[in-house]
């Protein structure tokens, strides 16, 4: 007799649990980067094909967060490469959308692998994406 709020509590619960979707811990929420969705792969999210360098990234995050976004020169695993580990940023104030070329340096990313460490600040979520600039 006891056990009867437990297990009401059981199975009312595991439900709610079971339609819960989870999220790989690279994507906590929905990234795009020149229409492509990348896949999970460990710790981070691969990018399967080259992007150009003005490549559109978009976020499933709410139009008015603010996103910060920094890329580092990596390898095809995210480990980011010490000898040139200065990072290039965006900072989007509003919009879900940029191109990955409007850094606040203005540079374009050169060809090469990198990591992009996609960070939106009300809900303190980092997706981790790879990816190449061909």
């Amino acid at each position: 007799m006891r056990y009867i709020p437990f297990l009401i509590l059981v199975l009312f619960a595991a439900p709610v649990l079971a339609l819960t979707p989870m999220r790989p811990e690279s994507l906590p929420f929905d990234v795009k980067l020149a229409g492509q969705a990348p896949a999970p792969a460990g710790s981070v999210a691969k990018v399967s094909a080259p992007v150009p360098s003005d490549a559109l990234l978009e976020l499933g995050v709410s139009e008015t967060e603010q996103v910060i976004v920094n890329f580092f020169v990596s390898d095809d695993n995210g480990i980011i490469k010490t000898e040139n580990s200065s990072a290039k940023e965006i900072i989007m104030s509003t919009g879900a959308k940029t191109k990955i070329n409007q850094t606040m340096s203005k540079n374009s990313l050169p060809p090469g692998t990198y990591l992009a460490n996609i960070f939106a600040q009300s809900t303190g979520q980092t997706a981790r994406i790879v990816f190449t600039v061909k």
